[in-house]
């Protein structure tokens, strides 16, 4: 945000429009951005924009595509915390940290990177080595590169890289100042609908501030902090009127916005609903549920973005191989394996890939992905992309540790199943439960379904919010609507075990079965394979 041309003061979540990109094919370009450090957080939204798709599907989130950023303050490094000054905290970019006397007094850590020359160095905070300077030019970024090789840079004092704390926590945005360029988007035609503090304001735990909201009250000072005309294709004229009282250094402008931060904080954004026909049995969310689940404080526990190229971490994740009892008790034909065929990590996805081919006796492959950490109680979200091809049946789900009640056999224990999805039905999202009195064996387990045409075209954010009194799934295009729509509730009650065995830790799981009961009930196209599932990331949340 500037204010008559001036900057916001370090550090500060930056969002970039350029409008008309001759580069671009007349069309507008805009990203996020971190470099500067992390002070608010933010989502931008093209309204009725439109963008011609590209062959390579990984590429197409990029055209019209809903950006957003939320920061876990508790992610970031003492060294790079501090106060704002009103009672919040921000997060510091590692070289403004080293070059501010009073963090480097504070915190040992920092002192001794900038009394180390080649140290300070390497961290490639010098005006000539590119520090605040995000050139898009090709040849210039491969010799910014070159001169600020980021995985040289020192660690932070929890041993973490400095540029992938802030990709952590916001994949879609520059993380340092020669990242590449995937975090820049495009779209035509559009208007643009940036919410600030989306899913809550972390350092003042107030509700969401939306522009689209605030600027039919108060036009002037919108139009005059944000110049909301020029984030518009349609209208590209720019609103110079000031708003009275005009602010004309940073002081001044951040007085001006402090002093109306209660009217912005009272705001709410219009909803943005999700692109789905809910079937007739699912429940709504009500306005009380979305509060509760927006108010509560939630810690992350586990994450996975599979940003590195390669292999599946096994420090997080465990394969399970092979065909099991009768093709998994599904009579399934897929045999799964633990090799690169079958997932692996690539352009920031996981790849799960189910392969028609001959091995170990079975006449397909793919993988089948659990999770080493369990969890009791918690919220989980996985963003992902699903397979549409006759004959896959993709899961995402969760099963206890140890068969631990009554015969110590599925499903007494319990089964919670977030996403299942049946190839010769892929615009149909399943979420149900099994228990021991409930199952899919006797046929009558809790189970709703809900169409989503574009879930596999389209990422999306399914979330498990299970309590010690219910499980609830929803489904959502992004992590900030994530509670807009409520696909399957089920609450505990005076139920005993063997209808909610749900108190034990449990594991996450994923993966593509082929064939079986359900997914190759109406055959199998075996010309569409490969057939891949993909997962842009995982976490889990605890309640504090």
């Amino acid at each position: 945000m500037q204010c008559k041309g001036i900057g916001g003061e370090r550090p500060a979540t930056v969002a970039e429009f350029t409008l008309h990109n001759a580069q671009h094919d007349q069309g507008d370009t805009y990203d996020m951005s971190n470099v500067d450090g992390h002070n608010i957080g933010m989502s931008i939204k093209p309204i009725e924009g439109t963008y011609e798709a590209v062959d390579n599907p990984d590429l197409n989130k990029y055209n019209c595509g809903t950006m957003t950023c939320t920061f876990d303050m508790s992610q970031c490094p003492p060294e790079l915390t501090m106060d704002d000054g009103n009672g919040g905290k921000v997060c510091l970019s590692i070289c403004a940290a080293i070059h501010n006397a009073q963090q480097r007094e504070q915190h040992e850590h920092l002192k001794k990177i900038f009394d180390d020359e080649e140290k300070r160095s390497l961290v490639c905070c010098s005006e000539d080595k590119g520090y605040n300077h995000s050139p898009y030019n090709k040849e210039d970024r491969e010799q910014g590169k070159k001169l600020c090789e980021v995985e040289k840079w020192p660690r932070s004092s929890d041993n973490k890289r400095y540029d992938e704390i802030f990709k952590e926590q916001c994949p879609d945005a520059y993380s340092w100042q020669f990242d590449d360029l995937k975090s820049t988007y495009q779209c035509k035609n559009a208007h643009y609908e940036i919410t600030l503090c989306p899913g809550g304001d972390v350092l003042h735990a107030e509700n969401n501030i939306s522009t689209s909201e605030i600027k039919h009250t108060t036009p002037k000072l919108i139009d005059y902090l944000t110049k909301s005309a020029s984030l518009t294709s349609q209208a590209p004229s720019v609103t110079t009127e000031a708003p009275i009282d005009e602010p004309t250094t940073q002081d001044q402008c951040h007085a001006y916005c402090m002093a109306n931060l209660d009217f912005y904080q009272k705001q709410k954004p219009t909803p943005v609903d999700v692109t789905t026909e809910q079937s007739s049995a699912a429940p709504t969310t009500n306005a009380t549920d979305k509060v509760l689940h927006a108010d509560t404080e939630w810690k992350r526990v586990f994450e996975d973005d599979f940003n590195e190229d390669g292999a599946v971490d096994n420090n997080k994740w465990k394969f399970e191989t092979g065909t099991a009892d009768n093709g998994w008790g599904n009579n399934e034909l897929q045999y799964y394996t633990d090799r690169s065929e079958n997932a692996h990590c690539e352009n920031g996805y996981l790849s799960i890939e189910a392969k028609k081919e001959d091995f170990q006796g079975s006449s397909y492959t793919s993988a089948r992905l659990n999770s080493i950490q369990s969890f009791t109680y918690g919220r989980l979200q996985i963003r992902a992309k699903l397979p549409a091809a006759k004959g896959t049946w993709s899961a995402l789900w969760m099963l206890p540790d140890e068969q631990s009640y009554g015969s110590q056999h599925w499903p007494d224990t319990g089964e919670i199943d977030l996403m299942e999805q049946v190839g010769y039905d892929p615009s149909k999202i399943h979420s149900s439960v099994h228990t021991k009195a409930e199952n899919g064996m006797n046929g009558n387990n809790p189970s709703y379904s809900i169409d989503i045409n574009d879930a596999t075209t389209e990422y999306k954010v399914y979330t498990l919010q299970w309590d010690s009194d219910k499980i609830e799934m929803f489904v959502s295009n992004d992590e900030t609507n994530a509670f807009d729509k409520s696909i399957f509730k089920y609450e505990k009650g005076d139920k005993d075990w063997t209808q909610w065995p749900f108190d034990k830790p449990f594991h996450i799981l994923m993966n593509i079965a082929v064939g079986g009961n359900w997914g190759g009930k109406q055959g199998i196209d075996e010309n569409a394979f490969p057939q891949r599932m993909e997962i842009d990331w995982v976490r889990f949340y605890e309640n504090q």
